[in-house]
């Protein structure tokens, strides 16, 4: 299929954008956050889909798309009049530069496997964030993936196989850190109608998507701007559960805050037979950016004094951690968020790489020879090894803290002891996760 052929047909043209694995010649339909195609391959984002485009389109990536069988004279766009702060712009679409490369190789073992490696963790993290929606895709995805997995004998293939399914039932297992014991006071439900502001963020949100549906928009700023709509939505709304802000949106006014945004959607959606997997696909992505908002929000907390009315019985239950420690503790917050994992895998896939080109081409010398030694050398050594030895780092480090506790006065001794427990209640925390 020609890319051309596609854009005309597609409901998303403005939604979707095109991307390029490897020196390939064979375009992909690029799924911008999750940083990889629609057949599960990474892929280098290169434009937006254009009616004039004759070259090839991925088949896999065409199975996979939604809403590409209707042209957008079949929906008509909805009304986003009189919604308090929306600034509709169309954008126009970018030119794709046409290139003479190589065919598109085929997805290799090790390139399965990393993916598998990355879809466990992913997995974990959101089962300790209490995601079970978001790990149940990935879960699915994740089988597929193992199942296609091989080693070098039919005996060595049933071993990586089972030892994947083992990692990954352990990662479905993880459990969200324990949040702090609700009140035995009765607290009365405020409706989320009557907290300010609430109800004009839900009617926004709904007409940012439906914006992004219409073609108006692209997906990855619609989602970036729903993303940061939600966060403020559930900042006003109190979980009485904790005490503070619902920054999870778990609470019963925060999740049918969020159900009323999207049934607006829905109620526009109604005969379209595609309507339920454009939404779907626009609720994963707005998801993934409401995560990584919200982790940079909380990560922020400690020089953003102003927030922490947010948070207060947080902070008052644990006065020994920084505001960013506590809200994490208490609210459940990851980290880092999945955006930033991502990067961060894909930062160290191309450092490794760069260093096995720098030491094969022969030309450097002295410390940047060692340090692109010390770079293989380390993406060699098995993870249970890399752990091992940062636990001796750690212990050294401790040991030495602890080695000039002579020399502190009581003030300083008592800081330090207290930085001790931290340490250990968070290490105690993790390992009952394990």
């Amino acid at each position: 299929m020609k890319v051309s052929e596609f854009a005309k047909r597609s409901v998303d043209r403005g939604v979707y954008v095109v991307g390029r694995v490897g020196k390939g010649k064979t375009l992909h339909i690029l799924d911008q956050w999750a940083g990889e195609t629609l057949c599960r391959k990474r892929a280098e984002k290169i434009g937006h889909l254009l009616e004039t485009d004759d070259r090839t389109l991925c088949v896999n990536c065409d199975k996979n798309t939604i809403g590409a069988t209707k042209t957008m004279a079949d929906y008509p766009a909805p009304d986003l009049t009189n919604i308090p702060g929306l600034n509709i712009t169309t954008e126009g679409e970018t030119e794709v530069p046409k290139t003479e490369t190589a065919e598109t190789p085929e997805t290799t073992q090790e390139q399965i496997q990393e993916q598998i490696t990355a879809n466990i963790e992913r997995v974990r993290s959101l089962a300790e964030a209490d995601n079970e929606e978001g790990a149940a895709e990935i879960v699915k995805e994740t089988k597929s993936l193992i199942d296609a997995a091989k080693g070098a004998s039919s005996t060595a293939t049933n071993k990586l196989r089972k030892g994947f399914r083992d990692e990954l039932e352990k990662a479905m297992q993880a459990k969200p850190a324990e949040p702090i014991k609700p009140s035995k006071e009765v607290v009365p439900v405020v409706k989320y109608e009557d907290i300010e502001g609430v109800s004009d963020l839900v009617r926004m949100g709904a007409a940012m998507v439906s914006e992004g549906i219409a073609g108006l928009a692209k997906s990855s700023d619609v989602a970036d701007k729903v993303g940061a709509i939600l966060l403020d939505m559930w900042l006003r709304i109190e979980n009485p559960k904790t005490g503070c802000s619902d920054l999870r949106g778990d609470s019963d006014e925060a999740k049918r805050a969020s159900k009323d945004m999207y049934a607006a959607i829905e109620e526009e959606l109604k005969g379209n037979p595609d309507g339920a997997k454009i939404l779907d696909s626009y609720k994963r992505q707005i998801q993934r950016r409401r995560q990584h908002r919200t982790v940079e929000y909380v990560r922020a907390l400690d020089n953003s004094p102003e927030e922490h009315r947010h948070f207060a019985k947080a902070l008052e239950a644990n006065p020994d951690l920084s505001p960013s420690e506590a809200v994490r503790k208490v609210c459940r917050i990851a980290e880092k968020s999945e955006i930033e994992k991502t990067l961060e895998r894909d930062a160290a896939k191309r450092q490794l790489k760069n260093a096995q080109k720098a030491l094969e081409s022969g030309k450097l010398e002295g410390e940047e020879a060692e340090e692109a030694k010390k770079i293989v050398a380390e993406a060699a050594v098995p993870p249970v090894k890399r752990a091992m030895a940062a636990m001796d780092k750690a212990e050294k480090s401790i040991n030495a803290a602890l080695d000039l506790a002579g020399e502190l006065g009581e003030v300083e001794l008592l800081a330090l002891k207290q930085r001790i427990e931290t340490l250990v209640n968070g290490a105690s925390e993790r390992k009952a996760k394990l």
